[in-house]
């Protein structure tokens, strides 16, 4: 065995227009790991949005992970996103979670109006942060 855990869990996210080029909102995910215990815990966030251009937006949040037997820790993050075309967008964030700090790189492709696909890896500033990928599907139930 390689010492590598899978993680999931479903994520449910309420976006609301502030203005034509803010938004905010909150997100809930709960996630679960490959291994024992299985139940990881459950994270609340608050995303902040500007539309600083046709193709550019940058996207601010802060929250809280409730980790299963272990302290609370906060989170927060800061990403830049550009959509060159309206199927496309690349996104680049610097973030930190579990009381450590990491960066992020990664896409995603709109095949339908309503569904996406994102594709990421994220890795810590320092050596002893790990490294992961995050594959995620988005079905948008109303816009």
């Amino acid at each position: 065995e390689d010492g590598s855990i899978v993680f999931g869990g479903p994520q449910i996210k309420w976006a609301y227009p502030l203005s034509d080029s803010w938004s905010t909102g909150v997100v809930f995910s709960a996630t679960w790991g490959s291994r024992a215990p299985g139940f990881v815990g459950s994270t609340f966030v608050i995303p902040l949005s500007w539309q600083a251009g046709e193709t550019v937006s940058v996207n601010a949040n802060i929250g809280l992970d409730f980790l299963r037997g272990d302290t609370d820790a906060a989170r927060s993050g800061l990403s830049l996103e550009w959509s060159p075309l309206s199927t496309w967008s690349f996104v680049a964030e610097r973030f930190r979670e579990f009381e450590a700090n990491y960066w992020r790189a990664g896409t995603r492709w709109m095949p339908h109006p309503a569904f996406s696909i994102d594709l990421s890896q994220a890795r810590g500033l320092s050596r002893s942060a790990p490294a992961w990928w995050t594959l995620g599907f988005t079905w948008v139930f109303d816009r």
